[in-house]
């Protein structure tokens, strides 16, 4: 049996939901985010990286994206601050 990402993420209800994309992913474009995030049953956060794509010029920089290449440093920063904002509104 396979389970779809929005199956998956219903079943997560209990838990914190995270999900980062690229605006500009060519593997798992913004409108799965968005789809996901949507099925997300709980608490989530959907946080978009923009990327300009417009004319790519070898492959590697078409699909950068997918892997934030480029943005590491702010990919980073937006998923270690999560939790620590997730805490702020708690207490």
């Amino acid at each position: 049996m396979k389970l779809k990402e929005a199956e998956v993420l219903k079943r997560l209800e209990h838990l914190p939901i995270l999900i980062v994309n690229g605006s500009g992913d060519v593997h798992s474009g913004l409108e799965e985010a968005k789809w996901n995030y949507e099925a997300a049953a709980g608490s989530k956060e959907l946080i978009v990286i923009e990327w300009d794509i417009r004319a790519p010029t070898r492959m590697e920089e078409a699909t950068a994206n997918h892997v934030f290449r480029r943005k590491e440093e702010e990919i980073i920063d937006e998923t270690l601050s999560w939790p620590l904002k997730r805490v702020q509104r708690v207490v």
